[in-house]
C-alpha cells in the first residue's frame, strides 16, 4: 500500500436519488456481477485476481461497458474519458464525477477510480459495495491503514459473505462493518438495517453503498461496539479483525496478542442486544487449549449471560502456533527468534493452536438448556445449513420432545456412507470395525457398533423412528426392553451428525427439492 498524506474523500450520499439510480442502471446494464466478471476474466474466484499481483498481467480489451466497469472500478487502471464516455456513456461519467467515484487527470484527458465498485456477489440479487481502492496507483493512492474502509475481495470477507445467515427478521445490526457488506445483503430479508463502525468515514461508505442500492430503511452510526445502539437486534454479524500480533498493525488485520480483542469485547456485551432466539454472528479465527475448548471459552466471555445462550462454532481449518507465530512475527518484519518467542507466550496463554471458521451465539427463545456444539464445515455447507443446525439441535434439546420425534420419518442422509474394516480371523477376512462417514451437511466421521451399521441401512428406506426401534428389537440388535428415550437419543445423535435425516427438521436440499417438484 502507498500511503497518502490524506484519506481521499468517501462517495457523496447526498445527491438526488436520480443520480444513484444513473449508476445502479448502468452497472446492471452491463451485467456487473461477480459471475459475468469472472467468465470475463478467465478466474475461478475474485481474490483470485488480487493474489501475489496477478490482477497486473490480466488484460482488458475495453471491448464495452463491462470491460470499462472491470478495468476502471475492480483492477483500479485509468482509461481515457472519451472511451470510457463511449463504452457507459456521458450519464454515468457525469454522475460517476459528481459522486466522487471518478476524477479526471491529464488535463481532463484521462480518467481513474477513487474507489473500487465490487461485483455483485452470488445470490445478492444485484448488490455492489463499494469500498477504498484495492489497489493503489500514482494518482490514486490509498489512504493510510488507519483510514482504510476495506473490500469484500479478500478471501475471509468472501467467507463472512457466504455464510452469512439469511432469514427474514425484523432488525439486522453490522458492527465493526467498514464498507458495510453483510448490511447491504442483509436488506433483502431485514425489515431494518442498521450499520456501525467506530471509523467516521467508513460509516460514510456504508451510507454510501444504502443510497447506491435504494436501501430504505437503513441507519448507519459511528459508535464503538454497541454504543448507542438502543434496543435489541434479529441478527448482528461481526467480522472483527482477528489475526494475533505482538505489536500495532493495520486496524483491520490485527486482533490483540491472541488475535480474540475485539470479538471477546462483543461477546462480553452480548447479552441483552438479541432477541430471544436471536442470532450473533462472525466470522474470527480463535485459539483453543487443552483446558477449555473454544465453545466454553466463548461461553465464559458471555459472563452472567452464559446460561441463556448457545454456543455453535463451525470451523473451516486450523493453524499451529508456529505458524502463526511466525506470520504475526512477520508482519512486523520479525525473524525466527522473534517468532519463537511469540510461539512461547502464546503456550503461556494456555493455547495449542487455532480455528477459522464461523461462529453464531444464539439467544435463547425460552426456558432451555445452554448447549455449545462444533460441525466441521465441509464443501456442501452454506448459510442454510448453519441455520439448519441451529434449528435442529435447538429442536432436540427438550427431554419430552425425543418421544414425540419418534413418530417422525426418518432416512439415510445424503451421501452417507458406512465403511467397513476387515482383520483377518479364523475363518478369513472378518469384520472388525464400522465408522459412519458423512460429508454433507458437515464433514462427520464416527466410529459405529455394527448393529447400527445395520440399522443405518434399515433407514435407507424411510419409516419412523417407532418402526425403526421395533425392527431393532426384532432383529436382535437391541435388548426388548431398551427404553425408547434411549434408542431416541441415538437416532437423535445420528440425525446432529448428518447420518440420518428427520422429517422434524429436514435438510436444506430436500427442502429445495420440495419446493423444485
Amino acid at each position: 500500500m502507498i500511503p497518502a498524506k490524506g484519506a481521499p474523500p468517501p462517495p457523496r450520499a447526498d445527491l438526488l436519488e436520480q443520480s444513484y439510480a444513473e449508476v445502479r442502471a448502468a452497472l446492471s446494464r452491463h451485467s456487473y456481477d461477480e459471475a459475468a466478471v469472472l467468465r470475463r476474466l478467465g478466474v475461478e474466484m475474485l481474490p483470485d485476481l488480487f493474489e501475489g499481483g496477478f490482477h497486473e498481467s490480466v488484460e482488458v480489451r475495453m471491448a464495452d461497458g463491462l470491460d470499462a466497469l472491470i478495468r476502471v472500478f475492480l483492477l483500479g487502471r485509468g482509461v481515457s474519458r472519451s472511451r470510457f464516455a463511449e463504452m457507459l456513456g456521458e450519464p454515468f461519467l457525469a454522475e460517476g464525477l459528481a459522486q466522487e467515484l471518478l476524477r479526471m487527470t491529464g488535463g481532463g484527458e484521462r480518467l481513474f477510480a477513487t474507489v473500487s465498485i465490487q461485483p455483485s456477489p452470488p445470490g445478492s440479487d444485484g448488490v455492489w459495495i463499494v469500498s477504498d481502492r484495492i489497489i493503489p496507483a500514482e494518482e490514486a493512492r490509498l489512504p493510510k491503514s488507519g483510514d482504510l474502509v476495506y473490500p469484500t475481495v479478500t478471501p475471509s470477507a468472501r467467507v463472512f459473505l457466504q455464510f452469512l445467515p439469511r432469514r427474514e427478521c425484523g432488525r439486522f445490526l453490522e458492527v465493526c462493518a467498514g464498507c458495510g457488506p453483510a448490511a447491504m445483503l442483509a436488506a433483502d430479508f431485514a425489515m431494518g438495517v442498521t450499520a456501525s463502525d467506530i471509523d467516521a468515514r467508513a460509516v460514510a461508505f456504508c451510507r454510501y453503498n444504502a443510497r447506491l442500492n435504494e436501501i430504505a430503511d437503513f441507519e448507519a452510526l459511528t459508535a464503538s461496539l454497541y454504543e448507542n445502539l438502543a434496543g435489541e437486534f434479529d441478527v448482528i454479524a461481526a467480522h472483527p479483525p482477528f489475526m494475533p500480533s505482538e505489536g500495532p498493525v493495520e486496524v483491520f488485520y490485527g486482533g490483540g496478542l491472541d488475535g480474540t480483542d475485539l470479538l471477546r469485547q462483543l461477546i462480553a456485551e452480548l447479552p441483552g442486544k438479541l432477541t430471544p432466539g436471536g442470532l450473533f454472528y462472525a466470522v474470527a479465527m480463535m485459539p483453543e487449549g487443552d483446558a477449555c475448548r473454544l465453545e466454553e471459552r466463548v461461553s465464559q466471555w458471555l459472563g452472567s449471560g452464559k446460561a441463556e445462550h448457545d454456543v455453535f462454532f463451525f470451523p473451516l481449518h486450523s493453524r499451529s502456533l508456529v505458524e502463526v507465530a511466525y506470520e504475526a512475527s512477520a508482519k512486523l518484519g520479525g525473524g525466527m527468534e522473534a517468532a519463537s518467542r511469540y510461539r512461547r507466550a502464546l503456550l503461556a496463554m494456555g493455547h495449542r493452536e487455532f480455528h477459522y471458521g464461523v461462529l453464531l451465539v444464539r439467544r435463547h427463545a425460552s426456558a432451555e438448556e445452554a448447549i455449545q456444539v462444533r460441525r466441521k464445515l465441509s464443501g456442501g455447507t452454506g448459510w442454510r445449513e448453519l441455520l439448519w443446525c441451529v434449528d435442529w439441535e435447538t429442536a432436540r434439546k427438550p427431554p419430552g420432545r425425543l418421544g414425540a420425534m419418534m413418530d417422525a420419518s426418518l432416512r439415510a442422509a445424503p451421501g452417507l456412507e458406512v465403511v467397513v474394516r476387515h482383520r483377518a480371523g479364523a475363518e478369513g477376512l472378518e469384520p472388525a470395525a464400522f465408522t459412519a462417514v458423512a460429508r454433507y451437511p458437515f464433514e462427520m466421521e464416527s466410529q459405529i457398533q455394527g448393529w447400527m451399521a445395520m440399522l443405518l441401512g434399515q433407514a435407507g428406506g424411510g419409516g419412523t423412528g417407532n418402526e425403526l426401534f421395533e425392527e431393532a428389537k426384532q432383529a436382535g440388535w437391541i435388548h426388548p426392553e431398551t427404553p425408547v428415550v434411549e434408542f431416541a437419543q441415538l437416532l437423535s445423535t445420528f440425525v446432529s451428525g448428518g447420518f440420518l435425516e428427520s422429517g422434524v427438521c429436514p435438510l436444506p436440499t430436500s427442502l429445495v427439492r420440495e419446493e423444485a417438484e
